[in-house]
């Protein structure tokens, strides 16, 4: 994929000759794209080198969510900074392989191709001379739920008016904590919660939810804090994704020392996951691979799926009895699956086990 940048009127380009029209770019969730830029005069198809004066250094491609509330000043969900000058043919480009996989993304779509557990990445700065006393951030324990953790520093603050929605927690620091003391705190306040595990490691906070199912947005709130989705709550099958999202994005680089950004563009990102609707997309959580232990005697085997499937008209790909413990165990087949359901089926097998040590390996998919 390539962009071309008119240098003298910070335009971005998809062709080399120029363009009045506002650009836009599409790719697709979990994408990585192979992006030139390229750098040119006005009026000419020619490529400039980007080390010859004035030098082009840094270039940064940033996009961020163009519907949210929050809008610019928004964590961004893609920021990719290494790009590298390299040679093609007889021309410079500055490229870079972007990636679009974030958990920032999943929750735009909506993904519902498997169930998954929110987690939340909190970057925290340091308290200087009680600068922290009463700021907040915000994560999410529900789609339209989230704990309001606020700081008291030295044994004073007051707490903020809660808006709908939200439940106040007070984290307690000392004054002129330090950023890896301030995310220390937030595992203590925490320890033992039935919502939350939260770990840190230097600086940085993160907050693992015990149930799962999709999530609100967390917010940074007054605090300067960094917040970012690792990972996308969701709950299989939930049909609660959307085709695609618009990201508003721009490239960013310094010219002889000097930052240029440049105007946004729009980049679309498609929803490649199981749309509603559409289960033969079989993606992620499109199968079902199970190890089911069958009792001595037994000449029947149920297998019960961790996450239910949408509907019953799933194909068993592979069903195989395993018995590795045993010196000389039956030879017992697969006959007939004999009751399917969401949850689960039911094989009859050739003969009874004979002994407490085999099991039942499966793959389900979805059809």
């Amino acid at each position: 994929m390539e962009l071309f940048v008119n240098r003298p009127r910070r335009k971005i380009q998809t062709a080399r000759s120029y363009q009045a029209a506002t650009e836009s770019l599409t790719v697709s969730r979990n994408e990585t794209i192979y992006l030139k830029v390229g750098f040119m005069a006005d009026n000419t198809t020619t490529l400039d080198d980007p080390n010859t004066a004035p030098a082009i250094t840094n270039v940064r491609l940033t996009c961020k969510n163009s519907t949210s509330d929050q809008g610019y000043d928004e964590n961004p969900l893609v920021d990719y900074m290494s790009f590298t000058r390299t040679l093609v043919g007889s021309e410079y480009f500055m490229i870079g392989s972007v990636p679009f996989t974030s958990g920032g993304l999943d929750k735009l779509l909506g993904i519902d191709d498997s169930s998954a557990y929110e987690v939340t990445a909190v970057q925290c700065v340091a308290d200087s001379s009680g600068s922290l006393r009463a700021k907040s951030f915000r994560v999410p324990t529900g789609a339209a739920t989230w704990d309001r953790v606020w700081f008291q520093v030295g044994g004073t603050g007051s707490a903020p008016t809660a808006a709908t929605g939200e439940t106040l927690k007070m984290a307690v620091i000392s004054a002129n904590a330090t950023a890896t003391q301030v995310a220390t705190s937030l595992v203590t306040l925490y320890s033992g919660s039935v919502v939350f595990t939260v770990t840190s490691v230097g600086d940085t906070a993160t907050f693992t939810d015990l149930s799962q199912g999709a999530r609100g947005n967390p917010a940074a709130l007054d605090s300067t804090f960094i917040l970012s989705t690792v990972t996308a709550g969701k709950t299989a099958f939930a049909v609660t994704d959307v085709a695609s999202v618009d990201l508003n994005a721009w490239l960013s680089y310094y010219e002889g020392g000097v930052l240029q950004v440049l105007p946004m563009f729009t980049i679309t990102v498609e929803n490649n996951g199981i749309r509603p609707g559409t289960p033969s997309a079989i993606y992620g959580g499109g199968s079902r691979t199970q190890t089911t232990t069958i009792g001595n005697g037994d000449s029947t085997v149920a297998v019960t799926f961790a996450t239910a499937f949408p509907h019953a008209s799933y194909k068993v790909a592979s069903c195989e009895v395993v018995n590795t413990t045993d010196g000389s165990p039956l030879g017992i087949s697969v006959q007939t699956i004999t009751a399917r359901a969401t949850t689960g089926f039911t094989v009859a097998l050739s003969c009874a086990t004979d002994s407490a040590n085999y099991t039942l390996d499966s793959t389900a998919l979805i059809s």
